[in-house]
């Protein structure tokens, strides 16, 4: 019965929150708010690896996930000594996941816009975050 009661509190002041988002303007926030409800992002993120091997393809930000650094780098040169041509971008758990979720936010957005326009704006985020990941350092 008191979870219950904790979980009904815990509904109403989400709600609260929300509300108060919506009022104060910040539509931003309440986007990303729904999109990190209805993603399944956490579900997909493989929760037991610490190193992801990143790539882009067809304008999409891809992983392949290890368990150390030097995994990653020992299988990218066995498929880099087999012809592949794809660049990685090495980076720990934490990069991954903010990264990740922040291309799919973009991806989200372009699919809920109600213009081309807004969402080429969108897409052209996305490619944004993948320019910079493959960037010089």
């Amino acid at each position: 019965m008191e979870n219950a009661a904790n979980l009904n509190t815990l509904v109403k002041e989400i709600g609260y929150v929300l509300q108060g988002l919506l009022d104060a303007g910040y539509l931003d926030q309440f986007e990303r708010v729904l999109c990190n409800a209805s993603t399944d992002f956490h579900i997909h993120f493989p929760g037991n690896k610490e190193y992801f091997a990143l790539f882009a393809e067809n304008g999409c930000l891809k992983y392949y996930a290890f368990d150390t650094q030097e995994e990653a780098r020992r299988q990218i040169g066995n498929w880099n000594k087999s012809g592949d041509a794809v660049l990685y971008r090495i980076v720990s758990r934490a990069i991954a996941e903010m990264v990740g979720r922040e291309h799919e936010y973009y991806q989200y957005r372009e699919m809920m816009a109600d213009s081309d326009t807004e969402a080429a704006k969108y897409a052209c985020k996305q490619q944004e975050i993948i320019d910079f990941l493959f960037s010089k350092p």
